[in-house]
């Protein structure tokens, strides 16, 4: 394993080129966040890949537009199902559970418009009851991202709900 000074060095010097490079290809601050997130995972794992870098700056930005590239490809992939899943109607997710059906029927929609990945996470941390190392493990995912997803649909999903609850009164 690499020590902790090795990395936050690589940190320090890679992680704004690789944030601009990320944010103008991804344009999803998010996806950003977790692609970083990953490459250093990776070097942190595979200390390996350390001592193959030459020029240290082009390998973590070549590594991070390898790992840039595989997330747009799972979600082309992923958008096609989705889509051909919003042509059929779809249930309220939470029918018949309770007893208010106008929240229930605001609560399915407002997750509808979560980003899909925070939409599964903040769905199993609730409804399934997972920790987040369960999740991380069914969704391939380190157990950190799916924190931060969680954190930030729940964060979404708030601030819709208000809207609309305020909006139906």
């Amino acid at each position: 394993m690499p020590c902790h000074s090795e990395i936050e060095r690589i940190y320090d010097q890679n992680s704004q080129a690789m944030y601009a490079y990320l944010i103008n290809m991804l344009r999803n601050e998010d996806d950003v966040y977790d692609v970083i997130q990953s490459v250093f995972e990776k070097i942190t794992i595979h200390p390996k890949v350390l001592r193959m870098m030459r020029n240290e700056r082009a390998y973590m930005l070549r590594m991070a537009h390898n790992m840039g590239v595989n997330l747009i490809k799972r979600r082309s992939t992923r958008d096609k199902a989705i889509e051909e899943y919003n042509k059929e109607k779809r249930p309220l997710v939470f029918d018949g559970e309770g007893n208010d059906n106008e929240f229930n029927e605001l609560l399915s929609n407002a997750l509808e418009e979560l980003v899909y990945e925070q939409r599964l996470v903040v769905h199993l941390k609730i409804w399934e009851k997972m920790t987040f190392e369960e999740i991380s493990e069914l969704l391939e995912i380190p157990a950190n991202t799916a924190a931060s997803r969680y954190r930030y649909g729940i964060t979404k999903l708030r601030e819709m709900l208000n809207g609309r609850i305020n909006e139906c009164e």
